[in-house]
């Protein structure tokens, strides 16, 4: 008995069989028969050379395996082995590359009947004249009646013989004893001698013995030599000449030769009733199918390559070892990693998670050392390294080859082969060293800076920022100052940014707004799943819609999301933060407050429900309004939207997360990355009364990747991914029927920082001037003098010397009095005073008459007030004197009281301020 060698299928997703257990499938139905097996991944050398040390084997491709259809029948055809001995099992021949691999060994040679359907395209049905094995139950279980099948039919010998001959038929078509065929498909079959130096030469003849009708076309064909083979053959089915029969059934061929090295041998062929086949208009684009997908790969733009060096793994080769052949020609396709110049191979790994922590990626796993690679010598010490690979299968993605800090090293219970638990953090020295340094330009430019300090890349989706100023890192670590930097950045109201290192050693900077807006209707992907891992040098035909869905019919692509849960928290965050955040921050430069409204981004609400209160009432936001101090700060030295951007970017990163969408990919789809905007397509398992649709149009709709990892589970890698979103989709009925939607209202006051036109509430002792005389009146109604030497920090008091006020004084005693109600203590002889507060005047709108009266408040608020118009003074300077705008208005807000207290004083005095 030969043996059958055997390329198995995908073995990495959830549910998968191992190559063992689906080679297991096959000695099940062929029992003592020796099976050499292989992952579908194995190099192509690895099959033929197992081939070449084998004795006229049977060699299975199955499912993913299938992809070598065309080079292993080559194979067989140069070595002369007989190609019935090729079985090609349920191939995915929905990817036109797979049927133009299996078509080509068709082409070699081997008979379409040893290619075998499981009835979808998925399953081989593509191929014409596939055979459709019986008592197939599932997928994988079909590898048990092919084995039944292959030990009736038993091993051919070497070729050098007469060739092929098989049926054709409407009714159905012939195939190997036990089969059926579709009908109106053709089918071939060889007939094998020994190889002999005379080439066998005649007629090879096809007749009916038994069956319920008849055997028509043309049953006699001449044997003819293969190119400069030894091999002759003879090809049944030409144009206008095929075999069919005219009534379904079971019937039994008889095959001879009329060269007498050539034994007779019996067929035995069920044929199906014909399909009843349809017309179907012509189509109007006849090259519909020829066109490439429109669209293309979404990618952010890199503007900085990185120069950290990230060391080659070289494994010395064992020449005398076929395992560890297979084993090196696909490396990474399950996780390779690297210590000290030994692999963990992955049937040691029994977990991996590569994900990151914060700004930084970091992996975690567990393995068994059965090798003992850890122990003496080879124990982690500080700062001891380890390499993770991870190959996308594609030219035209990034492979992951990351190396990592061992940060923990857990060692499990005490046994023979030990387990360990390793945690690592990204290896970039730099990143973890504490540095004080100050950098000068926008967020933008000063992250390129300290990227190129740490050797990493920087990409991008924006070419700068508007918030240049001194950044100072004061002992802490780069990438606790970037994340720093981040949270301060500003572009304009609509921006908020995110940042962080991918797993290629690239710092990522994404303005989340930008990437939510931007068209994703055409993005295109390569199909990432080891499927198509044997595809065309150039790709094209592997690119697929980048859009993720859980239907079925999707379940072998790396669109494809196997589970996945859903969490809304829209009102769980308006209870805890509001829909807009009122700030308040003290300015010691200007000794004012500075004050800002924020509010998140929404959409226009044509498709989505905007989680923002109730539908169609705004009353309930406008009253959900949080109110937060943020400390004092000195405005000077930093940019005009620093107190603003902070908590601008902390409520959009917030209110994006308010519908959260956790997805687990069982093909690693290697076209996604963080911050990217995805679409999704979630179809319901069927629909109901109450809800009709299959697809899920709350939940699906477009996301933002908020987190990718990576996740190995001792079998399979998978992906999981964190979608998020801040809206609800609508259901088409909605989106027609419903009245428009209006965008929520989003109350912002001006957001600079004094120096452009900043929301200020003055403190209460700023109506005071150091060195000015004042006069005072305490609650008795007693008047004092009041000579100020100091304003308090604390925006309240200040300090100065008190005298009593002499009852009567004289205009010219008075002129530089200025009169103000408030509170008078006396504390070891220094004076302190509380001002009273400002009050808001009335007809704040309007309040004067005509051009002079605006001009002469301006010059009232240039003589008390120096800092009033963008930290200075109008100074008559047009086009703003005269006119009563946006800061002239704000001032009177603030000092329109004491203003017109001043204007009721009598001649002689000024009133420059009333509580």
């Amino acid at each position: 008995m030969s043996k059958i060698i055997f390329v198995a299928g995908l073995d990495n997703r959830p549910g998968d069989l191992t190559a063992k257990e689906q080679a297991d499938l096959l000695k099940a139905g062929y029992p003592g028969v020796e099976v050499e097996f292989f992952r579908y991944s194995v190099d192509n050398s690895v099959v033929k050379k197992a081939i070449e040390n084998s004795s006229n084997p049977i060699v299975v491709l199955f499912s993913a395996g299938c992809t070598k259809s065309a080079e292993i029948s080559k194979y067989l055809l140069d070595k002369q082995i007989s190609l019935k001995n090729l079985h090609i099992n349920e191939p995915y021949t929905s990817s036109s590359s797979t049927l133009t691999l299996v078509d080509a060994a068709i082409k070699n040679g081997v008979p379409s009947s040893n290619v075998y359907s499981g009835g979808s395209e998925s399953t081989g049905s593509k191929v014409k004249g596939a055979t459709k094995l019986s008592d197939r139950k599932n997928h994988f279980q079909s590898l048990t009646p092919l084995a039944k099948l292959i030990s009736k039919m038993g091993f051919s010998g070497s070729s050098g013989t007469s060739g092929s001959s098989g049926t054709s038929g409407s009714s159905g078509t012939s195939g190997s004893s036990g089969t059926s065929g579709s009908s109106g498909t053709s089918g071939s079959n060889e007939t094998v001698a020994p190889v002999d130096n005379k080439l066998i030469t005649g007629k090879i003849i096809i007749t009916k013995k038994s069956g319920p009708g008849e055997l028509t076309g043309d049953n006699e064909v001449e044997l003819k030599q293969v190119r400069n083979l030894d091999i002759t053959n003879a090809e049944f089915g030409g144009p206008g000449k095929e075999l069919q029969f005219t009534e379904p059934g079971d019937y039994v061929l008889s095959i001879t030769c009329t060269d007498d090295r050539i034994e007779p041998y019996e067929l035995k062929v069920k044929v199906t009733k014909e399909d009843e086949i349809i017309a179907q208009p012509e189509s109007k684009d006849k090259d519909a199918d020829k066109k490439p997908i429109d669209g293309t790969r979404p990618i952010i733009a890199q503007i900085d390559k990185p120069t950290i060096v990230v060391p080659a793994i070289k494994m010395n080769k064992d020449k005398t070892s076929v395992d560890q052949d297979s084993y090196t020609k696909g490396m990474g396709y399950t996780p390779l990693i690297w210590y000290k110049a030994f692999a963990i191979e992955d049937r040691n790994l029994k977990s991996l998670r590569l994900y990151h922590s914060g700004l930084i990626p970091m992996i975690e796993f567990t393995f068994e050392d059965t090798k003992e690679v850890l122990k003496g010598e080879n124990t982690p010490k500080d700062d001891a390294t380890i390499d993770l690979f991870l190959n996308s299968s594609s030219k035209n993605l990034k492979s992951i080859h990351m190396i990592f800090k061992i940060k923990g090293f857990v060692q499990g219970t005490q046994k023979a082969s030990q387990t360990y638990t390793i945690t690592g953090t990204a290896n970039i020295p730099g990143l973890y060293v504490q540095n004080n340094k100050t950098y000068r330009g926008t967020s933008f430019n000063v992250l390129k800076k300290i990227c190129k300090e740490l050797e990493l890349g920087f990409n991008s989706n924006i070419k700068d920022t508007k918030d240049s100023m001194p950044w100072r890192n004061t002992n802490k670590k780069p990438y606790e100052f970037m994340d720093e930097i981040i949270s301060r950045s500003y572009i304009n109201d609509e921006s908020y940014m995110a940042g962080y290192i991918d797993y290629y050693y690239c710092f990522n900077y994404v303005d989340l707004e930008k990437e939510m807006n931007r068209d994703a209707t055409k993005d295109l992907g390569i199909n990432s799943s080891a499927m198509s891992e044997q595809s065309k040098p150039d790709e094209v035909e592997r690119l697929i819609s980048l859009r993720l869905t859980n239907e079925q019919s999707q379940n072998a692509s790396s669109n494809f999301i196997g589970s996945y849960t859903t969490l809304n928290e829209s009102t769980k965050k308006s209870l805890q933060e509001g829909y807009a955040t009122v700030t308040k921050t003290y300015d010691r430069n200007t000794k004012s407050f500075l004050v800002f409204t924020v509010d998140s981004t929404t959409s226009d609400g044509t498709e989505t429900h905007i989680l923002k209160g109730g539908q169609h009432d705004d009353k309930y936001q406008k009253e959900n309004i949080k109110h937060k101090f943020l400390g004092k700060i000195d405005t000077d030295n930093v940019h005009a939207d620093y107190n603003y951007a902070v908590t601008q970017n902390r409520i959009n990163l917030n209110n994006l997360t308010k519908i959260v969408l956790n997805a687990t990919l069982p093909n690693a789809n290697w076209n996604l990355y963080k911050f990217m905007k995805i679409g999704v397509d979630l179809i319901n398992p069927s629909s109901t009364p109450t809800n009709p649709s299959v697809r899920d149009h709350r939940y699906s709709g477009y996301y933002i990747i908020q987190d990718i990892e990576y996740l190995w589970n001792g079998k399979s890698m998978s992906q999981k991914l964190k979608l998020v979103k801040k809206e609800l989709g609508k259901t088409p009925e909605e989106v027609r029927n419903d009245p428009p939607q209006q965008k929520k209202p989003e109350v912002k006051e001006s957001n600079p920082n004094p120096g452009t036109t900043a929301s200020v509430i003055p403190t209460p002792n700023s109506v005071y001037n150091v060195g000015q005389t004042y006069l005072v009146q305490d609650k008795s109604g007693k008047l004092y003098n009041l000579t100020v030497t100091s304003l308090l920090e604390n925006g309240i008091e200040v300090t100065g010397t008190l005298k009593d006020s002499p009852i009567g004084m004289s205009s010219s005693t008075s002129s530089n009095l200025s009169v103000v109600s408030t509170n008078v203590e006396t504390t070891g002889g220094t004076t302190s005073v509380t001002g009273g507060t400002t009050s808001i005047p009335p007809n704040v709108d309007n309040p004067f008459k005509n051009v002079t009266e605006i001009k002469a408040f301006q010059d009232w608020l240039d003589t008390n007030y120096p800092k009033w118009l963008q930290n200075g003074k109008l100074n008559k300077k047009a086009p703003g004197y005269g006119n009563y705008g946006t800061n002239t208005k704000n001032a009177y807000k603030s000092y329109g009281t004491i203003y017109d207290n001043y204007l009721k004083t009598p001649k002689g005095m000024s009133a420059s301020t009333s509580s």
